[in-house]
């Protein structure tokens, strides 16, 4: 019917041209399919099942079983519809009372296809979807793995609680199957997620129980990727020399036995342990080998991550142009990605930098976007630092009383959640707030303690940031020789950027307010023998 409604299919098409027509309508496609009858509506997506299928290059193969520990390729012209050979295997099988296993099969195999696809896509919503839709049709072992992938996309995406829920029925699955090294990946999984919640104990005891199971079953590659988040436990809890010593275990084995993509954000995070010790060379040589690895992976998450990591790196050298322009290639790879979590984090990094730079009002609008992320996905460990930098801004500003209450929260959450680095470094800006407002006994207190942390957890970068702001304090007090010994301390410390020289500026004029000549780097006063 050339000018009506529908037309016939071309013959030379690969559909079959006796038995297709194309609808010029939509309203009267639909109102086609309504007047079937169940039973035909089912047959009609077999048809168009089978012949999809035949038209993308035919039966896609059967991928290794999921609980069999194996990765199948995902290279096969069905791909490119795979999502759409799944739903039309499901509506096929509403026809009643008919047993169809080929199509319950296909309709697995595409259904699991699409979900590997929209993970190795970064589309974390669209595959906790899927992997959900399959693990309602499976059972046992291969239901507990479909769950935990599940768990993985829904835990990217900030949905901690669903990842919970998931990981524990996944847990259950694998132990009654007697599945070790599944079960150990799903405590992996367990305690990496709680270790962003902050439940640092909990996450230690479960990543441990991985490994022992793991070690046991002689699986070095996974025991690598299970070290790696047991160091970054140890690293967020402030236990510095173990996570040390845990990432270059990791690194020693991995050079053989690790991929490139999960080696490259354990050399990430020990550059950064570099970089709070003061170890600025040696953080820059690690990150450029981090970089390296997840470009070689083609890992844009890690990429992103990197990135953040090296703008900040020119932010700490003084260039902060070239950390600005870092930051927003790391911003826009992980926006692309839909990478909250380190966009996020990202962020607040930025409005750091845009604040040293004395443009507080884009500052302010970078860590409210920060924040507003964190709080959406419940990262809780960077919400409290991303309200650490807002009371920053507010300070600049001239909100006083609003920097201190965004700077107790700060506080509070630090300690709640066992962030001994960061903990430390908000309690130092906090003692700086109440020397400023002319507190100098209540900032000497919380300097004391700041140091404190700092010397346990080894960031030797804000210790000698906050042991200035106690020679300071002890000037205010009038305890010279105190305030004499705490700055050579400081000084003998490598700086914190963009400090140094407001500090030495800050230093004179107690001193002269004091009426003691100024200190020099050793101690003592200018001029003095």
């Amino acid at each position: 019917m050339r000018g009506g409604a529908v037309t016939r299919a071309d013959p030379n098409d690969k559909l079959k041209a006796e038995t297709t027509y194309l609808f010029r309508h939509a309203l009267l496609r639909d109102a086609a399919y309504q007047l079937q009858l169940p039973g035909d509506r089912a047959k009609l997506h077999e048809v168009a099942f089978f012949l999809l299928e035949e038209m993308f290059g035919g039966r896609a193969p059967d991928l290794p079983a999921l609980d069999s520990g194996t990765e199948g390729s995902h290279a096969h012209p069905t791909d490119e519809v795979c999502l759409e050979l799944a739903e039309q295997a499901r509506q096929a099988l509403a026809a009643p009372d008919v047993p169809q296993p080929e199509l319950q099969g296909a309709h697995r195999r595409y259904l699991r296809r699409a979900a590997e696809l929209a993970a190795l896509a970064y589309d974390s919503e669209k595959a906790a979807a899927l992997w959900l839709q399959l693990a309602a049709l499976e059972e046992r072992g291969t239901r507990a793995e479909a769950l935990r992938k599940a768990a993985r996309a829904q835990m990217l995406c900030g949905r901690s609680d669903e990842a919970e829920r998931e990981l524990e029925a996944a847990l259950a699955l694998h132990r009654e199957c007697a599945n070790e090294r599944l079960e150990a990946l799903t405590l992996d999984g367990l305690g990496t997620l709680l270790r962003a919640g902050g439940r640092l104990g909990e996450a230690e005891a479960l990543l441990k129980r991985a490994l022992d199971m793991l070690a046991r079953a002689g699986h070095t590659r996974d025991e690598c990727l299970v070290l790696g988040n047991l160091g970054a436990v140890y690293h967020q809890g402030g236990q510095v020399d173990a996570a040390r010593r845990t990432y270059e275990n990791v690194l020693a084995r991995g050079e053989a036995q690790g991929s490139p993509r999960s080696l490259c954000m354990v050399i990430a995070n020990l550059a950064l342990l570099n970089r709070e010790a003061g170890r600025a060379d040696e953080a820059a040589r690690l990150n450029e080998r981090a970089l390296a690895l997840a470009q070689q992976a083609g890992d844009e998450r890690s990429r992103g991550a990197i990135l953040s990591n090296m703008a900040q790196a020119l932010a700490d050298a003084g260039n902060e142009s070239g950390a600005m322009e870092q930051f927003a290639l790391a911003a826009s790879v992980l926006r692309k990605i839909g990478e909250r979590r380190f966009e996020g984090i990202t962020l607040g990094n930025l409005a750091a930098v845009q604040l040293e730079c004395g443009d507080w009002k884009s500052a302010e609008r970078s860590i409210e976007q920060a924040l507003a992320i964190h709080r959406e996905i419940s990262n809780r460990v960077y919400e409290g630092a991303a309200l650490g930098t807002l009371a920053d801004v507010c300070l600049a500003s001239g909100r006083i009383e609003a920097a201190e209450g965004y700077y107790q929260q700060s506080l509070a959450l630090h300690r709640a959640l066992g962030s001994r680095r960061l903990e430390g470094a908000t309690q130092g800006n906090l003692a700086a707030l109440y020397l400023k407002t002319g507190r100098a006994g209540l900032a000497a207190e919380n300097l004391q303690a700041s140091l404190k942390i700092h010397r346990a957890v080894g960031n030797r970068r804000y210790e000698a940031l906050d042991g200035a702001r106690l020679a300071l304090a002890y000037l205010a007090l009038g305890k010279i020789a105190e305030a004499r010994t705490a700055w050579l301390k400081a000084t003998s410390l490598p700086p914190v950027k963009g400090e140094q020289a407001q500090l030495v500026s800050a230093m004179r004029a107690a001193c002269a307010k004091a009426g003691v000549p100024p200190f020099n780097d050793s101690g003592k006063e200018d001029g003095a023998k």
